[in-house]
């Protein structure tokens, strides 16, 4: 054994150049070195002699599968029956390979048996020796134990498995939640486009209704005032032809007379107020600011509360539409004021800004909390809102506690009033 072990020195230093002699005790102390290094570094060493087949194991070739020098004999088979037999195939393949073509160095990895049962991974590394006519004579090769590399390569593939299946799993929940999300988005902006559709309808309703309610309005006043009007005049006129007629000495049929006189008088009264208030004419006739200014003075005289209403410029054209619009939210707004505010004095403007008018209403009442201007209940301020819609318009509504209420509306004009209003401000 010692020979064969010398044997695979002379072939690993068959290369060394012959200047450099050594002598025995110097080969002696270094062959030593040599094994105290080849057993720290646990390499198992083997010598095939492929003319005669005789192999050499070193002793931590045997080592390696638990072995002591003695246990296993020096022979080829003792290597291939310990092949697993996952990994026989390949194994012998490779190495048949390398005879047939010894052009580059021989690399392998497999698992052998291990005495205690168990399989040890093997690194395996061999080179070929020549003879001088180039003809393959010996393999001298190298096993190192990569059992443990091989534990943590399996290890680290499992995690690495692992984490790629919490990744799979985790992108398959992802997949799915984003597909809930994207349903849910498509519930959620089909829902948002039904209630855009319902909303547009109920603003064209709404609108609709406000513009069949000043139809009517209109129509009532003006039947109201014209045939009862003329029906109570009428009325009035054979009263007067009655009393005329009576006998001077029927002084209580004459006082009853002068009574019915003057309840047809205030009955008239009573249906022109109605009827104006229905649908002023004098908006028909004379325009938005002519109205406004009407009604405010009338509003001054009715509740006590001191008005003032100025026009910028003062000759502002208004279509019918627009005209309506502005002087129902004027109304509104004096409305709630006399029922709520509390006020004093009301200051009301109508200014053209650019192609748009502006109308303000501002009082010095007790103002208006925030939370009622966005109560739903509040019908009046929503009333106000809705007529503006038709034009892109707005109304905004704010209020300071103890210091008053201020209403503003803007409403965009159509290009024939812009050009016919005055100059923009």
């Amino acid at each position: 054994m010692v020979t064969r072990f010398s044997s695979f020195e002379e072939g690993r230093h068959s290369t060394q150049p012959e200047s450099l002699p050594r002598t025995a005790p110097d080969r002696a102390e270094g062959e030593a070195r040599w094994r105290s290094a080849i057993q720290a570094v646990n390499i198992g060493l083997w010598d095939w002699d492929l003319r005669t087949n005789d192999v050499f194991l070193s002793p931590e070739w045997k080592r390696q599968l638990g072995y002591e020098d003695h246990e296993i004999p020096n022979r080829y088979e003792e290597w291939e029956s310990r092949l697993h037999p996952e990994d026989r195939h390949h194994t012998l393949a490779t190495l048949k390979a390398y005879h047939a073509r010894p052009s580059s160095d021989y690399e392998v990895e497999f698992r052998l048996r291990h005495k205690d049962g168990s399989y040890r991974w093997i690194l395996a590394r061999a080179a070929m020796i020549f003879d001088s006519d180039g003809r393959p004579t010996r393999m001298l090769g190298a096993h190192v134990d990569i059992t443990e590399r091989k534990h943590a390569e399996t290890a680290l593939r499992r995690v690495h498995e692992e984490l790629e299946r919490g990744v799979h799993e985790r992108t398959v929940e992802l997949s799915q939640a984003i597909e809930i999300l994207q349903e849910q988005i498509a519930e959620r902006h089909k829902a948002e486009d039904h209630l855009r559709k319902s909303q547009e309808q109920l603003h064209a309703l709404s609108i609709r209704l406000l513009s069949m309610l000043e139809e009517e309005r209109t129509r009532i006043a003006r039947e109201t005032h014209d045939e009862l009007g003329q029906a109570l005049t009428a009325l009035k006129i054979a009263l007067a032809w009655i009393r005329q007629r009576l006998p001077a000495d029927q002084k209580p049929v004459h006082d009853k007379a002068d009574q019915m006189a003057h309840l047809i008088d205030a009955t008239v009264q009573a249906i022109r107020r109605i009827a104006t208030e229905l649908r002023p004419r004098v908006l028909d006739d004379l325009g938005l600011v002519a109205a406004l200014e009407w009604h405010v003075r009338e509003f001054q005289e009715r509740t006590g509360i001191a008005c003032a209403f100025t026009s910028s410029p003062e000759d502002i054209v208004v279509d019918p539409a627009r005209a309506t619009t502005l002087f129902r939210i004027c109304q509104e707004a004096l409305t709630n004021v006399a029922r709520h505010a509390n006020a004093t004095r009301i200051d009301l403007s109508l200014t053209q800004v650019g192609a748009a008018l502006r109308l303000e209403v501002r009082d010095d009442g007790r103002g208006i909390p925030e939370e009622a201007v966005a109560d739903p209940k509040s019908l009046g301020f929503m009333g106000m809102r809705e007529r503006v819609l038709p034009w892109g318009g707005d109304v905004r509504i704010r209020g300071i506690q103890g210091r008053g209420t201020v209403v503003s509306v803007h409403i965009p004009l159509g290009k024939k009033e812009a050009g016919l209003s005055g100059p923009p401000q």
